[in-house]
Formats: structure tokens, C-alpha cells, sequence
């Protein structure tokens, strides 16, 4: 098949309020070819796909689609002109079914005589995407809202795929924007091969990624954005990680990635030491969970989707109903609330930073210090100390390399990584005797990961006992002092991970399985 320029931009620039945010972009998207688009967090690879799908305009520059110039009002123009997009963040309905969600805004191509609804015809147009991701055709009649954030996050490309099979788009331009990030191991694999598989079918493809490993085993050649602008493009065939974090951030990536130089050695303390956590049950009915954490130690929580790793965290933060007791040093605290939890030195950072954790409309500075509000930046009578949090909100985002115009400016229109920046520095300068993180790095740049790493390193090293769940296992081992494996709602291996001897991957993965699914797979 003979490629062919599908798309073509030059010299688009975008402004926000006075600033900058792309510049001269020039590039080709081909038929067939999968482009990976990498960049730190706020280098503009988010407000280039907003500009591709209808978000919004450029502020100058021309889009080309199939050699004719193009204005791109809105994303539904944007899907009769042939272009798509699995968006970063998800936007399902969650009252509605998954087949209803697939195909939200086509109602009309379902229509029929009287006003009624050709649901036959919906059903199979929606359960022919579910299955092309290795999902069951019943899912199409379940509630959105009923589903794992895992599952959800594969319906946005199933609703890709079924708009595209409805409206019998032929090469359809794809824009993946952080695809991953919520998917388990299976259905990040199922999720890659689906994209070479169209990439084959003749689609062109834009592939935004912070997990650089994706980008080198996907794409055929690689652009790289900074501060706005296009600083480079290589073909993928022969590249490292080490070359893409080199052309990213401008340097080599540390040896020290995970800052393990900073880890220091733990010996087992006297029990009734540290944050103690027992009776836990995930959704009240599984195995009893107990966690032991000493002052200055990093344990990690890792385990396939669904293990219930994601659950025990949020308990333990107060952030879901549980019976369970926590001590400190002994001492049981008393909590109902996440508000409780952070009085009493317990802070939590939540997987769902769009849903449960930023305040979008609200200024950098608001959302900084929102959690202190009551104790650290208002007076006795309740008044809060403006000025103070003024100074406090400009001492941290400079400490933890936020990219912003000003403290001022409204979060939701930062980046996904210095969102998750400025979450972190929300509780970590609080001092808190425990620290629970879900997926800290989710969507945020391997530079950024590096500052994050060291953010969670001093928090350790300031003696606060820190949980970290997520699903990137090279990061639990490199990051922790040891490794809870979480399997059927309960911890089923406890793996050291000290300085200079740390575990494989292969030493971990074994106990995320039972032992008749090892069976299984090794025959």
C-alpha cells in the first residue's frame, strides 16, 4: 500500500491569553503509519490534538486533510472529516449503558420511522468494537458507571472504533492521547495490537505517550515537542529510551531514575512503631488486610486489575467506608473522612486526579492550599491569610517545577503531569505522618517522574511512612523498601526491596497470579 498524506500542517501557532503555547508546527501524517508525539508535561502535544479534533482553532497556521485546507469547528466535524481521537481524560456517561455511550451523538443514524430507535442495528455496531478490543459483546448492556476505570478507559477507543465503523470512514486519522494510562497489562497489550492493526488497515495514526517503552514498540517514526515547537523527528528503528528521554528533557536519564541513592536501609523496628493498619477488608467482605509501615519507609502496592490494591489505599485514607483500626506508634486514630484523615496527618493523593482530585475552574494557588486551608492559612476567626498563600503557593511551584504562567492561573488549563505536581505538593507540604499515592506518575513525563521520585524520597526522609500503588511495577520495585503484592483482595507476598539488591520483575509477577493461572499460561 502506497502511503499518503492524510494530513498536513504548517506553521500552526496557538496563544492563550498573551502566551505561547505552540508555535511553527509543521508536520505529515501518512496512511499506515503509527507517530509517536512525545514531550514534557506542557510542551503542547495536548493543545495540538485539541486544535486537530475541534477543540478549538489555531490562532495562525493551515490544516490540510486530503489536500484541501480545513477549519475544524468541533469534533463531530472533525469525524466527518475523518479525524478521531481517544481523549486522555474519560468523558462517558456514566448513568448510561456502554453501547449508549459508544455512540452518543449519532442517535439520529439509528433512527426510524415514527421517531424510534434501531437498537438491533446500535447493538451490533457497539458490540463490533467491544469484541475488536477482546471485550464481551455483554458489556454493550451494562452501566458505564458500573464498570473498572481499566474497562472504561478501553471503551474510549471502543467508541473510536465504532464511530468509525458507522460513519465507514476508509484510513481513518487516529489521535491517542495517553491510551493507556488506566489499562491493565492484558488490555494494554490487546490495546497495541489493535492500533497495528489499523495502522495496517491504512489509518494514520498519533500516538501521545509518556511511557516511552510503548512509543519504541508501536510507532513507526517519532516527533518530539518543546515548549511549543517541534525539536525533532526521528525514525523509530534504532532508538532507546535513553535517546527519547535525551531528546525530551535535554539530558541522559540518571542511572539513579528512581533516586535509590537517596533510599536509605530500613531494619525491622519495634512493632507498636510507625502507622500500623489492622481489620482492613476490601468492600467489607475479603480476606483481613494488615499493613505495617515504619517511619521513613516506602512500601509499594502492586497487583493485576481488579486485586483490590486500589481499594486497600483508598480505606486506609479515609476515603472509602471501613472498619479497620490505624495506629501510630501505637496510638489509635480516630477518622470518618478524607478531611478527618488529613487532620490527623493522613494524606492521599487518588488515582482520578480529574474527578477527585484538581479543581479545574480554581487557580494553581487555590488548589494548593486548599487542603491547609483551616489550620495553616487562616486566622483564628477563619479569615485566611492571603498574603501567606500567596507566598506558600509560589515557594512550592518552584520547588516542584510546576510549568504555569502564574499561581494565578486556572489548573485546568495545566498539563496532566504539572496537575499531578501540584496534587503532590498539596499534601506532601503538610509534613504528613502517612503518605498514600495511587498511580503518582500516571500521564506525567519521565523528566517530571524524576522530581516526583524525589518529592516522595524527602517525604521519607522527613520520616512520614509512604504507600505507593500502581501499576508500573519497575517503579514499585525502584522506588520501595518493599513490595506488597496484592492477589484476590488480599496481600499475598511481602518482597524486601532494599538499596543494591532489588527484586526482578519476575520475582514480583508470579504472586499477581493464581498458582492454576500459571498453570494455564505455561502450557
Amino acid at each position: 500500500m502506497t502511503a499518503t498524506t492524510r494530513v498536513r500542517l504548517t506553521g500552526i501557532g496557538k496563544d492563550f491569553t498573551g502566551a505561547t503555547v505552540l508555535d511553527g508546527v509543521d508536520l505529515e501524517l501518512r496512511s499506515g503509519e503509527v507517530v509517536g508525539l512525545i514531550g514534557e508535561n506542557g510542551a503542547g502535544k495536548s493543545t495540538l490534538l485539541n486544535v486537530l479534533s475541534g477543540v478549538f482553532p489555531p490562532s495562525r497556521g493551515t490544516v490540510e486533510v486530503d489536500g484541501a485546507p480545513v477549519t475544524v469547528p468541533d469534533y463531530r466535524a472533525a469525524n466527518e472529516l475523518g479525524l478521531f481521537r481517544v481523549y486522555q481524560d474519560l468523558a462517558l456517561v456514566e448513568s448510561l449503558t456502554v453501547e449508549e455511550n459508544l455512540l452518543l451523538g449519532w442517535e439520529r443514524r439509528f433512527a426510524r420511522a415514527l421517531g424510534t430507535v434501531d437498537r438491533r442495528r446500535r447493538r451490533v455496531v457497539a458490540t463490533r468494537a467491544l469484541e475488536r478490543l477482546g471485550l464481551p459483546a455483554t458489556l454493550a448492556g451494562r452501566r458505564a458507571a458500573d464498570l473498572s476505570s481499566s474497562v472504561q478507559q478501553s471503551l474510549s477507543f471502543a467508541k473510536v472504533l465504532a464511530t468509525i465503523d458507522l460513519l465507514g470512514t476508509p484510513n481513518p486519522v487516529v489521535f491517542l492521547d495517553e491510551p493507556t494510562t488506566s489499562l491493565d497489562k492484558h488490555g494494554e497489550e490487546r490495546f497495541l495490537q489493535v492500533v497495528r492493526e489499523l495502522a495496517t488497515d491504512g489509518a494514520a495514526i498519533v500516538f501521545v505517550s509518556h511511557l516511552l517503552e510503548e512509543i519504541l514498540s508501536v510507532t513507526d517514526r517519532v516527533l518530539v515537542l518543546k515548549d511549543g515547537r517541534l525539536v525533532a523527528e526521528r525514525p523509530t528503528e534504532g532508538l532507546l529510551e535513553e535517546d527519547l528521554h535525551r531528546l525530551m528533557v535535554g539530558r541522559v536519564r540518571s542511572e539513579q531514575y528512581y533516586r535509590e541513592h537517596l533510599q536509605r536501609q530500613h531494619e525491622p523496628g519495634p512493632l507498636d512503631t510507625g502507622v500500623e493498619v489492622t481489620g482492613l477488608r476490601v468492600d467489607g467482605t475479603g480476606p483481613e488486610v494488615t499493613l505495617r509501615i515504619a517511619p521513613g519507609e516506602v512500601v509499594g502496592l502492586g497487583g493485576l486489575e481488579g486485586s483490590g490494591k486500589d481499594e486497600i489505599g483508598a480505606q486506609v485514607a479515609g476515603a472509602a467506608d471501613s472498619s479497620h483500626v490505624l495506629t501510630f506508634d501505637g496510638e489509635p486514630v480516630r477518622y470518618g473522612s478524607v478531611r478527618d484523615a488529613v487532620e490527623r496527618g493522613i494524606v492521599y493523593l487518588p488515582r482520578d486526579r480529574a474527578t477527585s482530585g484538581v479543581f479545574a475552574d480554581k487557580s494553581i494557588r487555590f488548589n494548593l492550599v486548599i487542603g491547609s486551608l483551616h489550620d495553616r492559612y487562616a486566622n483564628r476567626l477563619g479569615v485566611i491569610r492571603r498574603r501567606r498563600t500567596r507566598s506558600a503557593a509560589s515557594e512550592l511551584v518552584a520547588a516542584y517545577g510546576v510549568r504555569t504562567r502564574g499561581i494565578e492561573q486556572p489548573i485546568g488549563e495545566l498539563s496532566g503531569g504539572n496537575q499531578q505536581k501540584v496534587l503532590i505538593a498539596r499534601w506532601l507540604h503538610r509534613h504528613p505522618r502517612l503518605v498514600v499515592l495511587d498511580a503518582p506518575t500516571q500521564g506525567v513525563d519521565t523528566g517530571s517522574r524524576e522530581s516526583i521520585y524525589e518529592a516522595i524520597r524527602a517525604a521519607a526522609a522527613q520520616g512520614s511512612a509512604v504507600l505507593v500503588i500502581s501499576d508500573d511495577l519497575l517503579e514499585l520495585i525502584g522506588l520501595s523498601d518493599r513490595v506488597l503484592v496484592v492477589r484476590d483482595r488480599a496481600v499475598v507476598a511481602d518482597i524486601p526491596s532494599p538499596p543494591g539488591a532489588k527484586p526482578r520483575e519476575d520475582d514480583v509477577v508470579p504472586f499477581m497470579f493464581r498458582p492454576s493461572d500459571l498453570e494455564t499460561v505455561s502450557s
